[in-house]
């Protein structure tokens, strides 16, 4: 998902942090996605495609993927998944 697309109210420095883990997901779990991303207070939740609930390894590599860009630029994200809808 392109971050045009995403709510505005990421500010300057939650916009880039999105960015590199979207870039993250897509290099290493390239089934998962970004649906959505949006801060709620200094949180910013993160609406991940239902690819990664398919299989627990690849649960566990979005969770440890979020905590490294957490680390990188000092935020944190909230990743969720959004269930497949019929």
């Amino acid at each position: 998902m392109s971050l045009k697309n995403m709510k505005e109210n990421l500010t300057e420095l939650q916009t880039p942090a999105v960015e590199a883990y979207r870039q993250r997901l897509a290099e290493t779990v390239p089934a998962v996605e970004i649906l959505d991303a949006f801060a709620t207070d200094r949180i910013i939740e993160v609406k991940l495609n239902d690819a990664s609930a398919r299989n627990p390894a690849t649960g566990k590599r979005v969770v440890k993927l979020s905590a490294e860009v957490e680390d990188q630029f000092n935020v944190t994200l909230l990743p969720y998944i959004v269930p497949h809808e019929n």
